[in-house]
């Protein structure tokens, strides 16, 4: 399924949204728009509860429900509910829902291929292959000439490498507990800071070449890539490029969330009030996660809105954590 964590944010349903396939859209003498879209988050989130309880079958056709609700489903919702088909051994189905996920913008082909609620779609290898045509084609449609194929396939090795030692620390995490014994964290994170420079040397040298990696040249996922080794970057490197990143968001090949991330944790390093919530810090000792300061709390939520960002308390709760607006007790 897509929630699948990255290591600066939670990053359900940040897939593109576009045209899916052609449906009818009811009409709106007989349900307002406002309706419909209230529908439909019903029973997309009944279809999550029922996938989250194994009903697999119920939660694919919950699914296709909201679908038939909203002439423009996301993308994610799509792969999701295909996830949901993949496993009720629902084949063709499932397949269909690919498809239109990739029409309407999903292209992380490199999740796509190692989800392990895919599984059963892999044994058809030749309908898998028309899959992975079809996000090429789709991805040259939506980005054009300037669109790199092989740049893409490089960002999504670098992407496994930084975000797979980021799983292993989570694991550890789990299998431990708080505090992490010294003898497993502290060889650990050695290798990690090994890691991180490698692939950040890496994409340097790509955007030494290219320019910055922005969506027409690789996607959203690559561009996605190409901000998370920043944000993992040491302070000046994040400096250095904070201004880059800054044009690509205003010329539309970087997102605004990557924009507030970094900008926020450029702010924590220089010991500054970060603007949108997005930092978060762990007590190694007890496991527990609060937020670093921020500039203005009580107009943060109007302020990560403006990226696309959902409130602080959706966020905290998305970390397993209650959040409590200032002024509460």
């Amino acid at each position: 399924m897509r929630l699948r964590l990255l290591s600066v944010i939670v990053l359900a349903g940040l897939a593109a949204a576009g045209p899916s396939a052609a449906q009818t859209v009811p009409s709106a003498s007989a349900d307002s728009l406002a309706a419909l879209r209230s529908r439909y988050a019903a029973d997309i989130a009944a279809a999550e509860a029922l996938y989250g309880e194994g009903a697999n079958a119920e939660s694919a056709e919950r699914y296709a429900e909201a679908f038939r609700q909203l002439a423009e489903p996301s993308s994610t919702d799509l792969y999701n509910a295909a996830c949901a088909a993949a496993l009720a051994g629902a084949v063709g189905r499932s397949f269909g829902f690919l498809h239109r996920a990739v029409e309407a913008g999903w292209e992380d082909e490199a999740w796509m291929g190692e989800d392990p609620d895919l599984d059963t779609l892999r044994t058809y290898p030749g309908l898998w292959a028309e899959l992975g045509v079809a996000v090429d084609r789709s991805m040259q449609r939506r980005y054009g000439e300037a669109y790199d194929p092989a740049l893409v396939a490089e960002l999504a090795v670098l992407r496994e490498r930084d975000q797979g030692i980021r799983a292993e620390w989570t694991a550890i995490q789990e299998r431990y507990g708080f505090p992490i014994p010294d003898s497993i964290g502290g060889p650990f994170k050695e290798r990690w800071r090994q890691v991180d420079a490698e692939v950040l040397a890496e994409v340097e040298a790509l955007v030494g070449e290219h320019g910055w990696l922005g969506k027409h040249k690789v996607g959203q996922q690559g561009a996605q890539t190409a901000f998370l080794v920043i944000q993992h970057a040491p302070l000046e490197v994040q400096e250095r490029y904070l201004p880059m990143l800054a044009q690509a968001v205003a010329e539309g090949e970087s997102e605004p969330w990557h924009l507030a991330f970094l900008t926020d944790r450029v702010r924590m390093r220089r010991g500054e009030p970060q603007v949108y919530g997005t930092q978060m810090r762990l007590d190694e000792g007890t496991g527990v996660l609060t937020f670093f300061p921020i500039e203005d709390e009580a107009n943060v939520d109007a302020r990560r809105e403006s990226v696309g960002l959902g409130t602080l308390a959706e966020y905290a709760r998305q970390n397993g954590f209650t959040y409590e607006p200032p002024g509460l007790d």
